[in-house]
């Protein structure tokens, strides 16, 4: 068994009674436990004007329908003992949320574990800096997770204080990543990606003998539930462009290695267009599980909304998570596995706790693979990821038998690799344009 190995974030290991603090790494503590990267718990308070959405509702109301860390008893139980304030003062459960109300929640944090795998240092410079993210990781505090996300982790393990990440990618997603290092970075970055000036390949495992030949899917996405992070083809929805192209079929698992190309920006973008093509990607949580979705697994928009979001609401809480690639893999009459609530409670604060995530929860067939200029001033890559590997890809690029894709990439080295490159143009995001750059960068990412 692996030795457990600690690092101090910020103060002492204990559970902290901390006002709020202008670190925003104090009171929490590392521990590196074998293939987990796990947070001993912390006191944290959460701060926040009340949201459009939010206001003219009861108070408990807002935290039931919009939040998932903790139960709607949980939730109850601290507004009874005070431990939500409106506007400095404790709330009542009557309570109606105003416009220009401040909203306080004191909590007992529990994070959950995410890999112990560490970030990939590709480029860095005094503007930019260029990683290689690792799946089950999110990009920034958010939900369950604060110090279990790539900035925290690079502050602590790197000494590397970014301003904030300039392009996104979702917390199972692994892959290429760009971090602005200074307001010029991030201003040069946000220029490029509003002007959409740059090339995104990606590379999946998807569910089926996905077509052969380049499939276009250019159906609009809409957030069906932000609380779930459900997102479908809707007529109602954003545009929304990917180009794919099949390298690779496996008829002993019946699937497929794709390449993507999206040509938009939107939350869930190649996970939701393959879903409607009906190649959902194998182990996707959301997209690909039967428990939720049945035998059509969306395909074409099947599937009425609100059994959906029903059945998704239970997932990793009154029972696991499943997907097409897991069921697959047990035994005749095994049960799935995974995170859940397991029935017990924290003995400081009383919330419910989860079990550990299954190892095939931490991590999702869908790999940031190269971001380029259009106009060949830069590029970088990652190397191809071990489950593509699996299937025979060793590179992808016009030159490869595994790809007859046009983009040219060279075989990643041992290392990650970096193309030669000029003094580089930086990036952008597939954001509408704002008409104040920095402003409007850190109204969106900060």
């Amino acid at each position: 068994m692996a030795r457990n190995k600690s690092k101090q974030i910020g103060g002492p290991k204990r559970h902290l009674e901390t006002q709020p603090s202008f670190d925003p790494l104090a009171g929490a503590e590392y521990v590196i436990d074998g293939k987990f990267r796990r947070v001993n718990p912390y006191y944290f308070e959460y701060r926040t004007n009340a949201k459009e959405r939010w206001r003219d509702r009861n108070i408990l109301d807002v935290f039931v329908t919009e939040f998932r860390s903790h139960t709607d008893d949980y939730y109850k139980m601290t507004i009874e003992k005070g431990l939500i304030l409106v506007n400095e003062k404790p709330a009542a459960l009557d309570t109606i949320v105003k416009n220009g109300d401040v909203i306080t929640h004191k909590v007992h944090r529990h994070e959950p574990a995410v890999t112990s795998k560490p970030i990939g240092i590709i480029y860095q410079d005094e503007d930019l800096l260029v990683i290689d993210k690792p799946a089950g990781v999110p990009v920034h505090p958010a939900g369950r997770y604060r110090h279990n996300c790539v900035i925290h982790i690079l502050r602590v393990d790197h000494g590397i204080d970014v301003v904030a990440p300039c392009n996104r990618l979702d917390r199972l997603t692994s892959g290429i990543m760009f971090l602005a290092m200074s307001r010029k970075g991030a201003e040069d970055m946000t220029k490029q990606l509003i002007e959409r000036t740059i090339k995104k390949e990606y590379v999946c495992k998807v569910y089926g003998e996905f077509p052969d030949g380049e499939i276009v899917c250019n159906q609009p996405i809409l957030t069906v539930s932000a609380k779930l992070s459900l997102n479908r083809v809707k007529p109602d929805g954003r545009d929304s462009k990917t180009i794919f192209q099949r390298l690779r079929y496996d008829p002993a698992t019946n699937m497929s290695i794709v390449h993507a190309k999206p040509l938009s920006g939107r939350t869930h973008q190649i996970r939701v267009h393959l879903q409607w093509l009906g190649y959902p990607i194998a182990n996707d949580p959301i997209y690909a599980n039967p428990r939720v979705w049945g035998p059509e697994f969306g395909k074409g928009g099947a599937g009425d909304d609100e059994e959906i979001k029903a059945k998704l609401h239970l997932m990793g809480r009154g029972e696991p998570a499943d997907t097409i690639a897991w069921k697959a893999i047990r035994k005749e009459g095994e049960e799935p596995t995974g995170e859940i609530l397991d029935g017990s409670l924290c003995e400081v604060c009383k919330a419910p706790l989860y079990s550990d995530p299954a190892e095939h929860e931490m991590g999702l067939w869908l790999h940031a693979f190269k971001y380029a200029a259009e106009d060949g001033s830069w590029g970088w890559h990652t190397e191809v990821p071990d489950w593509a590997k699996e299937f025979g890809v060793l590179k992808i690029g016009k030159d490869s038998e595994e790809a007859g894709v046009a983009s040219e990439v060279v075989e990643a080295k041992q290392t990650v690799g970096v193309e030669d490159q000029p003094e580089a143009k930086r990036l952008k995001t597939d954001s509408d344009a704002p008409k104040s750059l920095w402003g409007k960068f850190c109204e969106f990412f900060l």
